[in-house]
């Protein structure tokens, strides 16, 4: 399949098969690389269409789970870096928790 075929047909038709269970995902090509160094290294490569389930999956996932997280947690939070963290804790402190 050419990745030119992404249209509004493609998705209607992946979103029925994913809701009656009919998805399956297909194999992982393996294609040869040549390093840098000279030899061989194996990469394995998805079909787009798999790539595209997996991307939704993981929106999905996240949306799911993102409220389970207190706004003192920072740790694995995109968007959420040390330096917000820091900023939580002199607001915090400042405040007399």
């Amino acid at each position: 399949m050419i990745i030119d075929s992404i249209n509004f047909e493609f998705f209607h038709k992946l979103s029925i098969n994913i809701s009656k269970n009919r998805f399956n995902f297909g194999s992982i090509r393996k294609v040869d690389i040549l390093k840098s160094q000279g030899g061989v290294k194996p990469l394995e490569i998805a079909d787009f269409r798999d790539k595209i389930v997996q991307k939704g999956m993981a929106v999905i996932l996240k949306k799911l789970s993102e409220y389970r997280f207190l706004d003192c947690s920072f740790s694995f939070c995109r968007g959420r870096s040390c330096h917000d963290a820091m900023k939580y804790i002199k607001r915090k402190v400042l405040s007399g928790m």
